[in-house]
């Protein structure tokens, strides 16, 4: 029997797991998205400072409805390397991380709170996350069976 969504988004609007940072996705899972993207060879490391989307990366993106080219005509390298001082590791920054993010809440794969610069993932986010990235990361403090999500 899987959780209730109360108390799913109770526990999964903490500050560490889901947060914006300058209007893009950080915390814990804007690091595994950012990882699972790379990974799956859709987002490369191009300089110490930008991600480059290879080919792959654009058309996972295009199916989700993010053109790169309403972003920066001619150029891939439209994500920044944004060092999340909490996870210690780098996330997806830039124009690119924050129109994912404006489509993920426009899927309703996460809600933005009202207070504060928290993120709430919903138990449709998870299933997308897990189903597209195979990310089955929850904060620490909630740890799901995979079936559950």
């Amino acid at each position: 029997m899987g959780l209730t969504m109360m108390s799913l988004t109770i526990k999964l609007s903490d500050h560490g797991f889901a947060r914006t940072c300058y209007g893009h996705l950080a915390g814990e899972l804007g690091v595994a998205v950012t990882e699972a993207l790379i990974d799956d060879g859709m987002l490369r490391i191009a300089s110490e400072t930008t991600y480059e989307v290879t080919a792959h990366g654009e058309a996972w993106l295009h199916s989700l409805g993010v053109v790169l080219v309403d972003l920066k005509p001619s150029l891939r390298v439209v994500g920044r390397r944004c060092f999340d001082g909490t996870e210690r590791r780098h996330h997806l920054g830039g124009p690119l991380a924050v129109r994912l993010l404006e489509r993920m809440v426009s899927l309703g794969w996460l809600e933005r709170m009202q207070t504060d610069r928290a993120l709430i993932l919903t138990q449709a986010g998870a299933q997308a996350l897990a189903g597209s990235l195979g990310i089955r990361t929850l904060p620490t403090s909630l740890q799901l069976n995979p079936s559950t999500i």
